[in-house]
């Protein structure tokens, strides 16, 4: 039985009236691509510093030109009126972006006091420098996080993260990175009849990057410098890391069988005990990054 106060608790449908009329549009169309499998993504920030939580949203694009063609394609930015209701204000701040939008993350990664906005997706990834008065500029191509490697070309990015790692008080990005993926050169499963999308494990995986925050705009990636050690799972979508501090981190984004097979081989490599306490692995659609300070390999 449940406790009166416990039975008191009810959760009303409020977004239509709150002016939230975001629709995510991924742009499926009965081909199966995998990329219509994992958008979107929403966070919850205050970018104007009133004191209320503000909203913005990752949106699709064309398949398989991944182009923001039109209005019902951008991701979303609202702003918090503080009462109760949102107004979109999109246009005005010039974050609807561009490409096949997949996650967000929040953080002040210049320490100027304002909230700014990383957007990963498919092929490109975007940041977004908070300007102040409700406007923003794109500073992608100078911070160096188009989503582009050197080695590996164009990257599919689904998730990502502002963390200090190096507690030089600057805040660094990590991001995870899925699989390659071109619509050109896609696998396909199933039967002409009865077409399907395909496991994760018929693409090619992607390592995920750790970025060191510079403090002057830019950001360098020191996820292969020699002080990092990387070993991946037959799984394409789990990467191990340590950082330079030797603190041991891991990313997961996956399936449960896939996350267990990664487990046993963190623990081989961090040459200790499985640890006990609450974590694990995730869902299909959500990210836990964890540096447990008691995983220091030897």
């Amino acid at each position: 039985m449940l406790h009166p106060a416990m039975a008191q608790i009810r959760f009303e449908e409020i977004a239509k009236k709150a002016g939230l009329d975001f629709r995510l549009k991924n742009s499926a169309s009965g081909r199966f691509h995998q990329v219509e499998l994992m958008p979107g993504g929403v966070a919850a920030f205050d970018f104007d510093n009133d004191g209320c939580m503000d909203l913005f949203f990752t949106n699709g694009a064309t398949i398989p030109e991944l182009r923001k063609s039109g209005p019902e394609f951008w991701n979303r930015l609202y702003r918090n009126n503080c009462d109760g209701t949102f107004t979109d204000v999109t246009a005005r701040a010039g974050v609807g972006g561009e490409g096949y939008s997949m996650a967000v993350a929040t953080a002040d990664f210049d320490n100027d006091g304002l909230c700014d906005i990383f957007v990963a997706g498919v092929n490109r990834n975007i940041l977004y420098r908070n300007l102040g008065g409700g406007r923003f500029a794109d500073v992608t191509a100078k911070a160096g996080l188009s989503g582009v490697d050197p080695k590996r070309g164009k990257m599919w990015s689904i998730s990502a993260g502002w963390l200090d790692y190096d507690n030089d008080g600057w805040l660094d990005l990590f991001v995870s990175n899925y699989v390659a993926w071109d619509a050109a050169t896609e696998p396909v499963c199933g039967t002409p009849q009865s077409p399907f999308y395909c496991h994760p494990k018929e693409y090619p995986g992607l390592p995920s990057q750790l970025f060191h925050n510079n403090r002057d705009g830019t950001f360098t990636d020191v996820s292969e410098w020699p002080s990092l050690i990387s070993t991946e799972t037959d799984s394409p979508t789990y990467s191990w890391r340590t950082i330079p501090s030797g603190i041991f981190c891991s990313t997961t984004r996956a399936m449960g069988p896939f996350a267990r097979s990664a487990w046993k081989r963190a623990w081989r490599f961090a040459k200790t005990e499985p640890p006990s306490r609450g974590w694990g692995w995730t869902s299909a659609i959500s990210i836990t990054t964890a540096c447990p300070t008691w995983w220091s390999p030897e």
